[in-house]
C-alpha cells in the first residue's frame, strides 16, 4: 500500500517538473493535494480492512471443523442404519429370550410365595412387626419426655441424725422422695437447676436436745431464706420457710448452716428435716 502511495507522488512530481505553464503547475499541485487525501482516507481503512482479513479467516477455520463434523455425522447416521439392521435380524431370539424372562418372572414369585408360607419365614415377619411397633411406641415416649423437659421437681429428707455441724456447713439431705428433672444431687445435698426459670423452695429444721439452730437456703453462696429452729428449753424445736426466685440453668442451690453459727448443732432426722424444690414456669416457654 505504502509503495503504491510513493509511486503516485513520484509520477506527480514528475509531472510537475514536466509543467509548461502556471496553469499546469496549479493543475499538479491540486492533485497531489488530492492524492495526500485520498491516501489519509485509505489509511483510516486499513485497521477495518486487517479486522475484516481476520473475521474471514476465521469463518474459514469454522468451515472447516463445520466439515468435518458433517463426515462424522453421516459416518454415525451410518453406523445407526447397521445396528437397526442386526437388530431386525435378531428379534425372533429377542423375543425368545423375553418369553424366557417371563416364565422365570413367574416362577421365581411362586416359589416366594412358597417361602412365605413357611413358619420360619413367619415367626421374621411377626418379629419384624413386634420390632416396628416397639420403636414407634419408643419414638412417642421420646417425644413425650422432650414435651416435658421443663418438668422439675424434687423432695429429700435426712433419714438419720446430723451431729456435730459447725459454721457454713451443707446439710445433706441423703434420702430422696422424687427427684423428676435430676437435678438433685443426695451425696452433695445441692440441688443444680437443669433449666433457667422461676423456682420454689422450701426447708424444714428439727432441732434436737434443748439446743438451737440457724440454717440459710443458699443460691451459689448468696442466701436467700433463714431458718431459726430453736426447741425454747424443750427437747425438739422446728422450724422452716421458703422462697420464690429465679435460677439460671447450672446455678445451685443447698442448705447450710450460717457463717457465724457458734457451737456445734445437730438436726435431728427420721424425715422431720426436709428439703425441696420445683420449677413453677421457665424463662421461655417452648
Amino acid at each position: 500500500m505504502a509503495a503504491f502511495w510513493i509511486m503516485l507522488h513520484a509520477a506527480a512530481l514528475i509531472t510537475l517538473c514536466n509543467a509548461n505553464d502556471e496553469h499546469d503547475f496549479a493543475h499538479v499541485l491540486a492533485r497531489i493535494k488530492e492524492l495526500e487525501e485520498g491516501q489519509k482516507l485509505c489509511m483510516q481503512y486499513v485497521p477495518l480492512i486487517s479486522d475484516l482479513q481476520a473475521r474471514l479467516n476465521q469463518a474459514e477455520s469454522r468451515l472447516l471443523e463445520l466439515g468435518d463434523l458433517d463426515s462424522k455425522l453421516q459416518e454415525a447416521n451410518t453406523r445407526i442404519r447397521d445396528l437397526e439392521m442386526k437388530l431386525k435380524l435378531n428379534k425372533p431370539e429377542a423375543d425368545k429370550e423375553e418369553t424366557s424372562i417371563d416364565l422365570l418372572k413367574q416362577s421365581t414369585t411362586k416359589s416366594q410365595g412358597e417361602v412365605n408360607d413357611t413358619p420360619y419365614v413367619k415367626d421374621v415377619a411377626n418379629t419384624t412387626h413386634r420390632i416396628q411397633s416397639y420403636q414407634r411406641g419408643a419414638d412417642a415416649r421420646t417425644r413425650r419426655a422432650t414435651l416435658y423437659t421443663d418438668r422439675v421437681a424434687f423432695s429429700a429428707y435426712v433419714k438419720n441424725d446430723i451431729s456435730n455441724l459447725g459454721a457454713n456447713h451443707i446439710i445433706h439431705f441423703d434420702t430422696v422422695i422424687h427427684n423428676e428433672g435430676r437435678g438433685f444431687d443426695p451425696l452433695l445435698g445441692i440441688f443444680t437447676c437443669p433449666v433457667s426459670g422461676t423456682y420454689y423452695f422450701q426447708t424444714t429444721i428439727l432441732s434436737k436436745e434443748e439446743d438451737f439452730i440457724d440454717t440459710y437456703i443458699v443460691l451459689d453462696d448468696y442466701y436467700t431464706a433463714g431458718v431459726h429452729s430453736n426447741s425454747g428449753g424443750l427437747l425438739y424445736g422446728q422450724a422452716g420457710n421458703a422462697v420464690i426466685m429465679h435460677c439460671a440453668e447450672g446455678q445451685r442451690v443447698w442448705v447450710r448452716t450460717v457463717h457465724d453459727q457458734h457451737g456445734i448443732k445437730n438436726v435431728y432426722g427420721d424425715k422431720y428435716s426436709t428439703f425441696i424444690g420445683h420449677l413453677l414456669w421457665v424463662d421461655h416457654a417452648r
